[in-house]
This record gives structure tokens, sequence and C-alpha cells, in this order.
């Protein structure tokens, strides 16, 4: 068996368009407070909507808020077609047919509105289907999206940090093909976008998290400690920052690869209990997957085969290339 195993890694969904707020619960209050001092149905309506984002992991407790500001803002085109967007993105988790369905929807209606937030959103809900199709494993669809529809979209808007996520994600799908050197391409472009931003950012913590665990398949473990760094050194003031399960993850990937097995462990540890805390599914399974090769690393393989059980009994998305590397991990166990 050796250390191949270490190479391998869990496919992970393609980021949806959505920078997740470094403090959830004061950006959920800022929203209320919003509601609360608003008289215009334009703005109240998209604060509803921003609100059905926000607890889009709960259909029924977001559903409501969606529905509330198609209704605030029902005269309105603009609204309403924006509203599409939303709708896609709160059955991103739980409807695939339906969530493809509104992203298309949300394009065509945006595309009356020739404003840069109109490129923006389409570009958004170009991306969010394109992370779709990934679930289905269609990987080269979902490069393809990213490549001629999102960024252009994304460029006529204006946004250069939208485009930096965007990039960020492009690394990400190489990063899955195995294609690293390609990957550190895109990572480098999002990062020299992202850092142009006045004030340090959720985004730019992710792309350094992500850039860095590329690095550690690129074996260039100097480069990844300091990506690390970096993204510590944004995050550090939100310790139950859902980026932080990201960081524990690959920081931990990062110690088994220079076999500091026990460091590896305690990350591995203190990301599943925010993981468990914050109901991050995925993200749990991911860090037990990592659990696991760092027993099988240190030849625990009892503790190894009963914990790649535990992860593959988990398994709520069903992604081939997961499967197939559960199983064949479990074989070498085995053997």
């Amino acid at each position: 068996m050796g250390k191949t195993f270490l190479l391998v890694f869990f496919v992970s969904l393609s980021a949806y368009s959505w920078a997740q707020p470094l403090d959830g619960q004061r950006y959920a209050d800022s929203l209320n407070t919003v509601l609360e001092q608003s008289t215009s149905d334009s703005i109240k309506a998209r604060t509803y909507f921003r609100l059905s984002q926000f607890w889009r992991k709960d259909i029924l407790k977001a559903k409501p808020y969606l529905e509330k500001g198609k209704s605030i803002a029902k005269e309105n085109p603009y609204i309403q077609a924006l509203s599409y967007f939303y709708l896609g993105q709160l059955y991103v988790n739980s409807d695939l047919e339906k969530s493809e369905s509104a992203f298309m929807k949300a394009d065509k209606e945006l595309s009356r509105f020739a404003t840069k937030e109109a490129f923006l959103l389409r570009a958004m809900s170009w991306s969010n289907y394109g992370g779709l199709q990934q679930q289905k494993d269609h990987y080269e669809a979902t490069a393809d999206i990213l490549i001629n529809k999102v960024i252009p979209l994304g460029e006529k808007s204006g946004d250069s940090l939208y485009v930096g996520r965007k990039y960020a994600d492009l690394g990400l799908m190489f990063r899955n093909l195995e294609q690293f050197d390609k990957a550190e391409e895109y990572y480098n472009r999002a990062i020299e976008r992202l850092k142009k931003s006045p004030l340090p950012s959720s985004d730019l913590a992710e792309a350094y998290i992500y850039a860095a665990k590329n690095c550690v398949f690129l074996k260039k473990y100097p480069l990844a400690k300091t990506m690390l760094s970096k993204a510590k050194a944004i995050i550090v003031s939100y310790p139950e920052s859902e980026l932080f399960i990201d960081y524990y993850a690959v920081e931990s990937l990062y110690f088994i690869h220079i076999e500091a097995y026990e460091k590896a462990l305690s990350d591995i540890d203190k990301g599943m209990v925010l993981a468990t805390k914050l109901q991050e599914t995925y993200e749990l399974q991911t860090l037990l997957y990592q659990k696991y090769q760092t027993f099988a690393a240190q030849g625990e393989f009892e503790k190894a085969k009963q914990t790649l059980l535990m992860t593959m009994s988990m398994n709520t998305l069903d992604i081939a290339e997961n499967n197939r590397n559960d199983y064949y991990e479990l074989s070498e166990i085995y053997a």
C-alpha cells in the first residue's frame, strides 16, 4: 500500500456563488435591522431574498423570506427576475432539477437588463448551475461553463473580486481533475484579483486555503504552510467561521504529508467539533476521511478500517469518484 493513498482526496463541490460571512449572526442581525428601518419595497425585497439565502440550509425557514420578498415587489419586473436566482439557491442542496431550472430562468429573465448587477447575477446563476453539473460528475462541462459563461459575464459586471472567486473555482476544478499545475495557475490568478480588495476577505482566505491544498499535492510544502499562515491571519478573529473547518482540513492534510501525524489528528478533531456544531455534514465526512488516512499512515489498520466505514456510512452525495476512492481504499486496508 505504501503512501499512495495519501494522494487520494474527496472531489469537492464547486463553491456556490455566495461569500460566507465571517460573522454569520451579525450578518443576519444587520439584515433584520435593514428590514426594520427601510421604507423602500425594493430594498426590503432584496433583504428578504438575502435572508432566504442565509437560511438556505433550512428550507422551511428560508422559503417564507423568499415569498415575502416576491410579494412586496410583485410589480417590479427586475426584482421578480432576481427572485429566480434566490429560488435556485434555496433548492441547491435538496432538488437539483428545480434548482437548475430556476438558475436558467434567472439568466433568461435577467438578460433583459443590461446593468452591471444583472451581468453579475447571470454569472452567479451560471456558476451555480455549473456546480450542479459537477454533482453529476460532469467536470468538463463545469469547467466550460466557468470559462465561457461565468468569467465573461463577471468581467462585464466589472466585479473584479467576483472574477477572482471564479478563478479560484477553476483552480478547484483542475485540482479535482488532478491537473495540479494548471490549478496552481488559476489559484494564483484568483489570489492576485482578491488581494485588490481594500480589506482582507473571506474569499481571499478561502483562496489561500485551497491554494495551500493544491501545494500539498504538488509537494510544495513550505509554500503550502505560507498560504495557510496567510489564511489564518485573516480568519483568526472568527474562530467559529465555516472557513476554519476548511483550514483545519487542509492543515491536517499538510501534516499528514509531512508525517506529523499527531498534529494532523489534533487539527482533525478541532475541525470535527466545529463541523458538528455548524452541522456541516460534507465537511465532517472529509475530516473523517483524513482521520482514516492518518491512522492508515500510522499502521493503525483496524482504526483506519472503522473510520473509513464510518465515513462511507455518512456519504450523502453520490459522487462516483468519491465512491470509487472509498472502495479502493477499503480493499487496500483489508489487504
